[in-house]
């Protein structure tokens, strides 16, 4: 990625961390549903349904909600992809190998499957180890869960407010710095300002004489052109990285 490394893996972080937030958010929804289902379960465990078999049904339950997702998620990756990139600067090495690949389907298999199943023990454990009797007693106040998993959901509540807090501070100060770099004064004016890159082939241009022959040549062109007001050349532009320009200047009879 060059250059673009550090703020590709900056936005590869915050992608994750909205990746937390949604998994949060659908443990906090499977843990309210295994509540509203006590009674249903209380009674597959009364009719022999063993604990381990109920964990695997609430585990499968949660594993093809997040495959689902996930799925849903590479259909709008591949849908959108080209209008992400329409809107990234351009000069970013390896944007032109962007693409929903095999790494792409193997990391989203992955997170999937690690969501499907972190998300659906969370339920399943406190669901397969609750107690029969009371279960089936209390039945309609069994709904609303008992202390230790409202002490869970507020938890994860919790940790989507941190982190939504830290997704906020980020993209502030990201807009702040936007916002300073653009009111900041270049020098120049590049409105309606052209640069292209010309590349000579050193076995045709070998000497320095030849070079500035066809530099001449290509600027009285351009500046014969409509429109063009004025035409000039440089070995680099203005805030361009990695070039640098050195000259000897010499006072008069020195």
């Amino acid at each position: 990625m060059g250059d673009a490394a550090g703020p590709v893996w900056m936005l590869f972080g915050a992608v994750g961390l909205v990746l937390l937030i949604a998994c949060a958010n659908v443990a906090n929804l499977l843990l309210a549903r295994t509540a509203t289902r006590q009674a249903e379960l209380a009674i597959r465990a009364a009719l022999g349904a063993g604990r381990g078999r109920i964990l695997r049904h609430l585990l499968a339950e949660s594993v093809l909600l997040a495959l689902a997702g996930g799925a849903a998620g590479l259909l709008l990756a591949a849908w959108g992809l080209d209008a992400v990139l329409a809107l990234v600067p351009a000069g970013i090495a390896g944007l032109d190998r962007a693409a929903v690949n095999l790494p792409v389907l193997g990391f989203t298999l992955a997170i999937s499957l690690a969501t499907g199943v972190v998300t659906g023990l969370a339920g399943g454990l406190r669901a397969a180890g609750a107690d029969l009797a009371t279960a089936l007693r209390e039945g309609g106040r069994a709904r609303t869960g008992g202390p230790g998993r409202l002490r869970a959901r507020g938890a994860l509540v919790a940790a989507e407010a941190a982190l939504s807090f830290v997704l906020l501070i980020g993209a502030g100060l990201f807009i702040a710095s936007y916002l300073r770099l653009s009111g900041v004064q270049l020098g120049f004016e590049p409105e309606g300002v052209y640069t292209a890159e010309v590349a000579l082939p050193p076995e045709r241009y070998r000497t320095a004489e030849a070079t500035r022959r066809f530099e001449s040549q290509v600027l009285e062109r351009v500046r014969a052109l409509p429109g063009v007001v004025a035409a000039a050349s440089t070995a680099n532009l203005p805030l361009e990285r990695g070039l640098n320009i050195g000259a000897t200047v010499l006072a008069p009879g020195e």
